[in-house]
């Protein structure tokens, strides 16, 4: 968020930053969901995989998936569909311009949701430099990104970008 924040800053005026902090909080409501999973899921996931029962830690692993794509996908579709009417709500009617933004932030996160266990899976399996090369390529690519797009395309571009990078 601090480098859409700092780019928008840079080639925009501050309206703008406003409008991109309004719609930014509530497309990751989403990421709550998973995090309440993937709370419960990684001390389940680390017994079954130190106890080597790889079967039942598939079981778990597909059960967590499909309750957290339950759980986000109807707030997705809120989200997309009654995206004015969510920032209108929360921030009033001066920031419904960035709806768009609420709507592509809420695609990217919601797609960072529904493989967001997989990051658990990582760790249990002692995967922390690929967790780390991840990561620090999604930084690289949301920074390049928000340089290329945001002069073109303002706050979407942004939203654009740290979707692509999730």
């Amino acid at each position: 968020r601090w480098s859409d924040t700092f780019f928008i800053g840079y080639f925009k005026e501050e309206y703008y930053v406003g409008l991109y902090n309004a719609a930014y909080p509530l497309a990751f409501i989403l990421l709550l969901v998973i995090m309440s999973f993937n709370s419960l899921f990684y001390p389940v996931a680390s017994e079954l995989y130190t106890k080597r029962n790889l079967k039942d830690l598939e079981e778990v692993y597909e059960t967590v998936t499909r309750w957290i794509f339950l759980f986000t996908f109807p707030l997705f579709l809120l989200f997309v569909f009654f995206s004015e009417d969510f920032i209108s709500a929360f921030f009033g009617a001066k920031y419904t311009p960035a709806y768009k933004v609420l709507v592509i932030l809420s695609f990217g996160t919601f797609v960072n949701a529904f493989f967001g266990a997989v990051g658990i899976l990582l760790q249990i399996y002692e995967k922390q430099n690929f967790i780390f090369k991840v990561q620090f390529f999604g930084a690289f690519l949301n920074i390049a990104m928000n340089i290329v797009l945001i002069p073109k395309y303002g706050i979407e571009g942004a939203a654009f970008a740290t979707s692509l990078s999730m």
